[in-house]
């Protein structure tokens, strides 16, 4: 089994757990050191047998640990995920047994794909996504965008980096939500979303929220 240690102990983290728990349920191969995270007290009284072992400022990387980021901001993300990379980290794919990736897809390196996600043919999936909802096919995600749960990214979408898609959102056939971007839980897009704008509502206008 190879060593591997989750980046962010909150939330994310336990449930990126517990998808790496399933995959060793179907073949051994992740033995889970534990977690590194900014805030040593994360898991404290919540009875995880892994447990906070430093820092992400301060881990000393090594040659036979991989890593897997676990937190959904994505522009806080991008800068644990930095930070290890110049450590000279090695982040890893992280897909749960239950997705579906269809052939003639592209997925960059350490994404992390939720349970019954489908990513579907000529789909492409920049490095350091998180899926929560199923990609289309010829949808566009880039590096460090986060789709979350129930969301309908319908055929030709672009979503680029850094950007972030919150729960239960629909885009129509061929929107792009350019890069930081933000559209809100619940939005119908229909129009194109500029780069560092937030969108909210159906249809989604730009909002203050």
């Amino acid at each position: 089994m190879e060593d591997l240690i989750i980046v962010g102990a909150g939330g994310m983290g336990r449930v990126v757990l517990q998808i790496i728990k399933d995959i060793n349920q179907s073949r051994a191969r992740w033995n889970v050191l534990g977690f590194i995270d900014d805030n040593p007290h994360s898991l404290d009284g919540m009875g995880f047998a892994e447990q906070v072992m430093g820092t992400i400022e301060d881990w000393q990387v090594e040659d036979t640990q991989n890593f897997v980021i676990a937190v959904g901001n994505p522009n806080v993300r991008n800068v644990c995920i930095q930070k290890l990379l110049d450590k000279g980290a090695n982040f890893v794919n992280i897909i749960h047994p239950t997705a579906i990736i269809w052939d003639h897809t592209q997925i960059g390196k350490g994404c992390v794909i939720f349970p019954f996600v489908r990513v579907e043919p000529n789909a492409v999936v920049g490095d350091f996504a998180l899926l929560l909802s199923t990609v289309a096919h010829d949808v566009v995600v880039g590096d460090y965008a986060v789709i979350s749960p129930n969301c309908t990214l319908v055929g030709g979408c672009r979503i680029e980096k850094n950007a972030y898609i919150g729960s239960n959102v629909v885009l129509v056939n061929n929107i792009v939500v350019e890069e930081n971007a933000y559209v809100g839980a619940g939005s119908v897009v229909i129009k194109n979303v500029k780069a560092g704008t937030k969108v909210f509502g159906n249809p989604a206008r730009i909002s203050a929220f």
